[in-house]
């Protein structure tokens, strides 16, 4: 709007019908179209079409079929536009509209823009960070291979950084792998330590040896820290019914690992296996989940007896 004139535009006490506008166009496109239309303000009509709002545009942006067509849609809806002409296309419309009418449409449009600007520049930096990990068989070379981290690894980077609380769900362990020393190591420095796995009523030795590593060498205060719970059921016939199978580590909720590795030594040394470490509020969410099922499963008493 050329400087010294008072804006008279009206604000969001009678708000757009239609954001059409704001959702295809940048604010400052739209500003320098609704300044296009206010020049001629005193005037009760003008006839708009696709080349006249491309010189109301910024000299370096050209407007798309699809933009323009936008505010076609706004201005027929809110600045009570008439079609005096049609075309192959919407965009090739031709429209008679007043330029009062229309310069406080693209007003609204431009707050509605900024408005959608800052939701959009909000979401983007309070969306989760997410990093790709994966073990790889020998052999395999990644193409993308500086994106994606070895679970082994960042697993233990995500758990020897815990302050609070470490969740675990995994079905399986071999306790000579780093990331149980890592965990053990937990609740004697104060950290809280919760384990959701599977049939320890039977277990197998790699499980007892992987579970006891947990608790052995703790102090009482440390052992108060330490939940471990199982959650699996057979049928009367002795068949599997359910069982956990969830790989994750979930860590101060601020921070977790999903994917489908166990913590045994084929998972992360040999096998593909593939999953994400999120940080943020799905990894708030996750903890949730977890203390859910934790809180439906099994508590279970260690050291377990062979």
């Amino acid at each position: 709007m050329p400087d010294g004139e008072e804006n008279n535009m009206v604000g969001f006490d009678d708000p757009p019908r239609d954001f059409a506008i704001a959702q295809q166009l940048p604010p400052s496109v739209i500003e320098h179209l609704r300044d296009g239309f206010a020049k001629f303000r005193d005037s009760p009509q003008t006839t708009v079409n696709q080349t006249t709002l491309q010189e109301y545009a910024p000299s370096e942006y050209t407007l798309s079929a699809r933009a323009v067509e936008a505010v076609f849609v706004g201005l027929a809806t809110d600045a009570e536009a008439e079609q005096i002409s049609t075309g192959d296309r919407y965009a090739d419309y031709t429209f008679r509209v007043s330029p009062q009418l229309a310069a406080r449409t693209l007003d609204r449009q431009y707050v509605a823009a900024l408005a959608i600007e800052e939701v959009t520049e909000r979401s983007r930096k309070s969306a989760p960070d997410v990093s790709l990990v994966a073990t790889l068989p020998d052999g395999v070379t990644l193409s993308e291979g500086d994106a994606v981290g070895a679970i082994s690894a960042r697993a233990r980077d995500l758990v020897l950084g815990a302050s609070d609380t470490v969740r675990i769900a995994n079905p399986y362990f071999d306790a000579d792998q780093r990331i149980v020393d890592d965990l053990a190591s937990l609740p004697q420095r104060g950290v809280n330590l919760r384990v959701l796995t599977r049939e320890t009523e039977d277990p197998g030795d790699d499980l007892i040896d992987a579970l006891n590593t947990l608790h052995e060498g703790l102090d009482r205060e440390g052992r108060s820290r330490l939940e471990v719970r199982d959650l699996y059921e057979e049928t009367d016939w002795g068949r599997h019914k359910l069982a956990t199978h969830a790989k994750l580590a979930i860590v101060d909720e601020t921070s977790c690992y999903v994917g489908s590795a166990n913590l045994t030594k084929t998972n992360l040394s040999a096998n593909f296996e593939f999953g994400i470490i999120v940080e943020g509020a799905p990894a708030t969410r996750t903890a949730a989940v977890f203390d859910d099922v934790f809180a439906a499963a099994d508590p279970v008493e260690l050291p377990l007896l062979r």
